[in-house]
């Protein structure tokens, strides 16, 4: 199971960066899948399961899965974010995913990565810009080098029309991954709106 959730988490990062991805991803599920088979009533088994079922956008199994990891233990903060990731795919059940993700952040009120995906799939879908923004300050004051949370509040500025904001955001994103594709040209939009 640990196996599989570094190979998911690793595999996400692969992603992010442009980098070839799919064969972590593939060896994230079997060793998950290993895991399952070995103890199906291990709740971090179903967790590691669904974080793969997850990278690969399968988001029916991530739900399924995640449930599994809750019924087994309803305190995986982990498997509550799962879930609520999982709530923000089409159709997206955005209240769902809100109690998803502030359940999984009362169970760790650390987890910038909740923080981070309930300010982008909940807060700005809203258009609650300036809840997201905070939801994005919180993600960067757990995790100061979180490029996600750098290039989210860097969206949040964009939108509020916040340009100056955003563009030291962005900026601050690609010092720490220079190939991320999003704040790249987030930033070259927002320096044409400020005229630069």
């Amino acid at each position: 199971a640990g196996i599989g959730d570094a190979l998911a988490t690793l595999s996400y990062s692969r992603r992010k960066a442009g980098e070839s991805y799919e064969g972590l991803l593939r060896q994230a599920r079997e060793a998950a899948e290993k895991a399952v088979a070995l103890n199906p009533a291990s709740s971090e088994a179903h967790r590691a399961l669904a974080h793969a079922h997850n990278n690969a956008f399968n988001f029916q199994e991530t739900r399924r899965e995640a449930e599994k990891a809750l019924a087994l233990n309803p305190n995986d903060a982990e498997a509550w974010y799962l879930l609520g990731q999982a709530a923000t795919t089409v159709p997206a059940d955005l209240d769902r995913a809100e109690i998803c993700y502030n359940h999984a952040l009362r169970l760790d009120s650390r987890y910038a990565m909740a923080y981070n995906s309930l300010g982008w799939y909940v807060y700005l879908e809203r258009k609650w810009y300036d809840k997201a923004a905070e939801a994005f300050q919180r993600a960067i004051q757990i995790s100061p080098d979180f490029t996600e949370a750098h290039d989210s509040l860097g969206e949040a500025y964009f939108r509020m029309g916040r340009y100056e904001e955003a563009a030291a955001a962005f900026k601050k994103a690609l010092g720490l991954q220079p190939s991320h594709k999003h704040a790249g040209q987030r930033y070259q939009e927002t320096m044409k709106k400020i005229g630069k």
